[in-house]
């Protein structure tokens, strides 16, 4: 089955070319599939896979002190595309 996830697997081991044709097989079947269409400018070298955003979220989260600061990073990781 090729889904998103299995080509992330596919893009942290290294394996871009399996990665990148999983993402392309995707889109043919879900034209406008936003995580695909990521995963291969990712792979393209047209998006960066670390972004700021990347950082300020690990940082938020080595810093979770209370029930309100984890809640808040729970709600992002549940609406996060």
């Amino acid at each position: 089955m090729q889904t998103v996830t299995l080509a992330g697997i596919y893009e942290t081991q290294g394996l871009m070319d399996d990665a990148l044709e999983i993402y392309q097989a995707i889109l043919q079947r879900e034209p406008n599939n936003i995580s695909a269409k990521k995963g291969i400018r990712r792979i393209q070298g047209k998006q960066p896979i670390k972004s700021r955003a990347n950082e300020q979220r690990l940082e938020q989260f080595l810093n979770l002190e209370d029930q309100k600061d984890i809640a808040d990073f729970e709600a992002w990781l549940l609406f996060a595309d």
